[in-house]
């Protein structure tokens, strides 16, 4: 894979086009309403088997605000030095290079009227676009705890979330490893909480 590095995402695609001979595809839409929005996100994501994070968001001006997504496979892993982290049997989602699927989305809101602004480069290059890379999705991770704290065995959970299996979704590619995770968490939340009331009552 090329080594050469770029301040500015454009000459990145500049160079993927010009030097590569990658035909990249960019496309604009425009959306009055956060729900249709992520409603297409959600629909690109999908038929990409991609995923988007937020990279970082800024107020350009009163009323306008742009958020730049990159995709989250984008970047180099750099696990943290002060703790210990068992590496992942099928390796970091980060794919070591900086990909070149992207989003920026632009919003104003006038009169309380939003207009959303999207500019998109769909195509992904620096990484295979395998579903187990995907993170499990809000309502999944939902589904999963759920069953999770009414005692469903995981042994269970997993041979339901295996029979959903489909390719092109994270979902039935879950593991013992999510699931303890996922438990991680909400013990984490709920000690937390407990721990708020107590400092209310004193």
């Amino acid at each position: 894979m090329c080594r050469e590095k770029f301040k500015l995402t454009v000459n990145l695609n500049e160079h993927l086009q010009n030097v590569h001979n990658d035909e990249l595809k960019f496309a604009h839409e425009n959306f009055y309403s956060e729900e249709e929005f992520f409603q297409q996100k959600e629909k690109i994501q999908v038929e990409s088997v991609s995923s988007f994070k937020i990279r970082n968001t800024c107020e350009k001006e009163a009323g306008l605000k742009l958020t730049y997504c990159i995709c989250h496979r984008s970047g180099v892993s750099n696990p943290s030095l002060n703790r210990v982290q068992h590496a992942k049997a099928s390796g970091s989602v980060k794919c070591g290079f900086t990909c070149s699927g992207m989003m920026t989305i632009s919003s104003r809101t006038i009169d309380e009227v939003t207009e959303i602004n999207t500019q998109y480069q769909s195509v992904h290059v620096g990484h295979d676009m395998g579903a187990g890379k995907l993170h499990v999705t809000k309502d999944e991770r939902s589904a999963l705890t759920s069953s999770l704290e009414l005692g469903i065995p995981m042994a269970k959970i997993l041979d339901e979330t295996r029979e959903a299996y489909s390719p092109d979704k994270r979902f039935g590619l879950t593991t013992r490893k999510d699931l303890q995770y996922m438990q991680i968490i909400k013990l984490g939340k709920r000690v937390f909480c407990i721990q708020m009331m107590q400092l209310q009552l004193k």
